[in-house]
């Protein structure tokens, strides 16, 4: 295995196909249902990358962002969430967007592009 990727989305069913995904690329996707319990794993761990829905009950996933200590992990906001509402978690952090129907090969992509960056 290359590394853990955490992601964090409400949807199990979709972090169970991201998991898969990640996998065949040779990673181990750790999977938080929510914006708290992503970061109690974070406060335990780092993660060089963590895959973000924006959308959640609780925690938004701009709130995780907001929260977040350094060192910060590579963050992709993978979401349905239009782009008129990532704004702010784009300019408040280093992210990266992948709308959720981009595909593997789009996040395998994304994912290789940023196993070599360092975490801020």
């Amino acid at each position: 295995m290359k590394g853990r990727i955490l992601i964090v989305d409400d949807d199990r069913d979709w972090r169970g196909v991201l998991r898969l995904a990640l996998h065949e690329l040779g990673y181990e996707g750790v999977e938080a249902s929510g914006g708290e319990e992503a970061l109690d794993l974070m406060e335990r761990e780092q993660f060089p990358i963590v895959l973000l829905d924006m959308r959640m009950p609780g925690l938004s996933g701009a709130e995780v962002i907001a929260r977040m200590r350094p060192p910060l992990p590579q963050i992709v906001l993978l979401t349905a969430a239009p782009t008129d509402e990532l704004g702010d978690a784009l300019s408040a952090s280093p992210c990266y967007y992948l709308p959720k129907d981009a595909g593997t090969e789009a996040l395998s992509l994304i994912v290789k592009s940023l196993e070599s960056r360092e975490p801020q």
